[in-house]
């Protein structure tokens, strides 16, 4: 199985094929669904957090940091997947390539820290 990095040895984009094409919009059409609904559950959740401050539990901060992280996969990681997945294009630009992955890592780091907290 081809890596990220294989498919976009010296290309800036890599075209697919009609069914993979077909697969990724649904996908993508899926994503932005998905999405949305996580942006206004996590938006919500801290809109009310910030009125009910007697009512936070033990492991607030955990899922407080959950939240945060959810916001900024979101706003990092699911346009460039969106524009993909509609585009039927493989985007391939190292830069955007170690943002991804810079803010995937950072995420997981701070639910490990929070854990074990």
């Amino acid at each position: 199985m081809a890596s990220n990095v294989t498919l976009c040895l010296d290309i800036l984009f890599r075209e697919i094929n009609d069914f993979e094409c077909l697969i990724s919009r649904i996908m993508g059409s899926i994503i932005i669904f998905i999405s949305m609904i996580s942006i206004t559950f996590n938006i919500r959740f801290i809109y009310w957090s910030s009125y009910h401050r007697h009512l936070r539990f033990r492991h607030y901060s955990l899922v407080l940091s959950m939240v945060l992280s959810s916001i900024s996969v979101i706003i990092v990681i699911v346009p460039s997947v969106f524009i993909q997945c509609l585009s039927c294009h493989r985007l391939c630009s190292p830069f955007y390539c170690q943002l991804e992955g810079f803010v995937s890592y950072l995420n997981g780091c701070v639910h490990m820290f929070t854990l074990m907290m």
